[in-house]
């Protein structure tokens, strides 16, 4: 295999008092108390990790600041003040309003800004993990996700809750409803961490943030945003989620936050007027609001400008607001190491989501296949691409769909193909895209994962009504993290342990790292790959023609001997290995040829050289060989990109072969033999059977293919 570079138990203490900075620490069999430096005392409970049963010392939603009510409605939160007394953390507390918490008469349903600490040491100095749950900021909760399987390793683990739709992103653009107080939020627990974690055996200095879907797109922010101070945290993990996703950023709050006032019936006639109403509606009224103003925005015409759910650039505190330009017009790149990820069919969870809103879950009844090419151009309109749309349908449609299929233009036939443009462009092209800009500043510190591990059914995913086989979609990952309410076979618990594995490994040492799992390369513009055997090859970065996807590209490496001397006219040799790295980041020569005779180059015929095109150096996808035409007399790799080939899953190898008198000329003796050129192409063929798995690609599934000239060499 090749390695790719890029530039128990434990025993509990049944009583014990032990001081750490000024911090006591008291703690039984069942009820651990912990005090809190100048803050208070918290009272926790036990629990037991998954696999080896470590004792996990329990803090369900420890409040990190006061209460966002009043006047402190929409604004940034002010820290927890001190407490006299223990406060009661042992079990899970209220999550922030949302719609399934309406039900609940609660007068202190906005004071929900707390965090549950997880720590099987308290008085150690461990990896601190900070976890922003999901919910397209407008549900969840801390409470799913639990620290069974993460405090299987030396980590002490931190769950937040931050606010949520139009209580934590509302903004009418006033210093009265700026914005952004969510991503606030998020802020001031990372600052409770960095003062308060040491009390829980937590470092400060050390710590990870994480978080899947908008628990990623918040963790992109504070990747992003200057108001974020230096230090606060070391690493980052963005799971589905970036800022670079269409409707992340708000794209008129104002107008939006407009509508909800009138929805909840406020005197629209000053902007400070519907500053007070919206200060002084019920939460009721606020989180009801925002769900009829996105069934709205997704029955209109155009893309549905969601406001109350998304954060805002710039607004009424200008430079110093928490996100004063668009991440794409920043130069700035917070040094820290980064893993970026996706799932497979992310489409799912965002299709269904115009499905149910536009559709209101009704299929639609196509009376021709051009019915069924306008909505194709619809969803893509829906979830972000306004510009080029009939190009991108018309590359959709070639690679994603047969003529038959388009021709029956049955729904529930072609969902999948509407459920992977939703999953492209409402994030994985802005998640590539985010981490290609990191990883172009921040060389050797970013990691991109694509998950497609089958499991148990998710919770995650929605009861979508058309079969959808093999479905890895939005949120799957998470049931190998956490554990949420599925039972793990012992399969599926063998994944959980790589992913603990990975995720832990990271971040303790800031390399993802597992048990038989090969190593996992950073991304870079600069690559280098070492084929088992030969020898090292740097590489560069391009990307595809139409949906940007990154390819790993490798020039005209030699696949034989430079057949010179006695080798001229001859078949072959394999080439040597050789020290060092060989640079292959540029086309290299072509073959002599009628157009490449006025180069006095005396290197001229070491020539037999192959281009490597791949966007997942750690795969076993199929290969496809190309053999370039020319009368056998002209032609090189050089002009035969993958741009348009790895759009699909497969290795693309793009070869050289001896041309004209070099190539095929015979006088009928063992000296020139004739038929040089075509025991190149054989050659090129076992270099691919014996080194393309460096490159992802599987030596057992190749094809071999070319046209005119390469047409003839594929039958000969």
């Amino acid at each position: 295999m090749a390695s790719v570079q890029m530039s128990s138990a434990a025993a509990l203490l049944v009583l014990a008092i032990a001081s750490i900075a000024g911090t006591s620490v008291a703690q039984d069999d069942q009820t651990p108390v912990v005090r809190i430096g100048r803050l208070g005392s918290v009272m926790g409970t036990m629990g037991e990790t998954a696999w080896t049963g470590r004792p996990i010392y329990k803090f369900f939603n420890v409040k990190y600041a006061e209460a966002p009510v009043g006047r402190n409605r929409f604004l940034r939160p002010r820290s927890v003040r001190p407490w006299t007394g223990v406060m009661n953390a042992t079990v899970p507390g209220r999550a922030c309003p949302q719609r399934r918490t309406l039900s609940q008469d609660d007068p202190d349903a906005e004071d929900c800004l707390t965090l549950s600490i997880y720590s099987n040491n308290l008085t150690a100095n461990r990896p601190v993990m900070l976890y922003v749950h999901g919910g397209a900021f407008v549900v969840g909760s801390a409470e799913r996700f639990g620290p069974e399987y993460l405090l299987e390793k030396d980590i002490v683990l931190v769950v937040i809750q931050y606010r949520l739709g139009t209580l934590g992103f509302l903004s009418t653009g006033t210093k009265s409803i700026p914005g952004n107080a969510a991503m606030y939020d998020v802020l001031e627990s990372l600052e409770w961490v960095s003062r308060h974690i040491r009390s829980f055996g937590g470092n400060p200095e050390d710590v990870t943030i994480f978080g899947e879907s908008a628990g990623g797109h918040a963790v992109s922010a504070m990747l992003h945003s200057p108001r974020v101070r230096e230090g606060l945290f070391k690493r980052a993990i963005i799971q589905s989620g970036t800022l670079f996703m269409p409707w992340v950023i708000c794209q008129d709050p104002t107008e939006g936050a407009y509508e909800m006032a009138s929805i909840i019936g406020c005197n629209m006639t000053t902007p400070a007027e519907i500053d007070r109403c919206l200060k002084n509606a019920s939460v009721r009224d606020l989180v009801l609001a925002q769900d009829q103003h996105k069934r709205n925005e997704f029955s209109s015409p155009g893309y549905p400008k969601v406001a109350g759910a998304c954060i805002t650039v710039g607004g009424a505190y200008g430079n110093q607001s928490f996100m004063p330009v668009h991440p794409r017009e920043s130069t700035y790149f917070r040094d820290v190491e980064i893993i970026f990820g996706m799932n497979s069919q992310e489409g799912l969870i965002f299709f269904n989501e115009y499905f149910r809103y536009a559709l209101d879950s009704q299929p639609i009844e196509f009376d021709s296949h051009w019915d069924s090419l306008e909505f194709l151009k619809t969803v893509n309109i829906k979830f972000g691409s306004g510009a080029f749309v009939d190009a991108v349908v018309g590359y959709e449609l070639l690679s994603k769909a047969t003529w038959e299929e388009m021709d029956r233009a049955n729904f529930s036939e072609i969902v999948p193909l509407f459920i992977d443009v939703a999953g492209n462009l409402a994030l994985k092209y802005g998640s590539v895209e985010e981490a290609n800009r990191f990883a172009r500043a921040l060389p050797g510190q970013v990691y991109l994962y694509n998950f497609d591990y089958v499991g148990p059914p998710s919770p995650v995913t929605p009861g979508f009504p058309y079969d959808f086989p093999n479905t890895v979609g939005h949120g799957d990952e998470l049931k190998f993290l956490f554990p949420m309410s599925n039972v793990l076979n012992e399969e599926h618990t063998q994944m959980a342990k790589i992913m603990v594995d990975l995720w832990t490994s990271f971040a303790i040492t800031g390399k993802p790292q597992a048990d038989n799992v090969m190593p996992w390369p950073t991304v870079s513009n600069d690559l280098v790959v070492n084929i088992q055997g030969l020898g090292s090859v740097m590489g560069t970065m391009g990307k595809t023609a139409w949906t940007g996807r990154p390819i790993y590209q490798f020039f005209n490496i030699k696949y034989a001997e430079a057949p010179v001397g006695e080798q001229r006219f001859r078949a072959p040799i394999s080439v040597r290995p050789w020290t060092g790295v060989m640079n292959v980041t540029a086309p290299g020569r072509g073959c002599p040829q009628r157009r490449t005779v006025s180069q006095d180059d005396p290197n001229a015929e070491d020539c037999l050289t192959l281009s490597v095109y791949s966007n997942d150096l750690t795969a076993n996808r199929p290969v496809m060989l190309y053999v370039h035409g020319g009368a056998f007399v002209a032609g090189s790799a050089e002009r035969f990109g993958p741009e348009y080939l790895l759009e699909k899953d497969i290795v693309l190898v793009v070869i050289q072969y001896r041309l004209g008198t070099l190539g095929f000329l015979s006088t009928g003796t063992e000296a020139i033999p004739g038929n040089a050129a075509m025991y190149d192409v054989l050659e090129s063929l076992e270099w691919v059977s014996r080194h393309i798995r460096s490159f992802g690609g599987n030596p057992e599934d190749v094809t071999i293919f070319g046209e005119s000239a390469g047409g003839h060499a594929v039958s000969a």
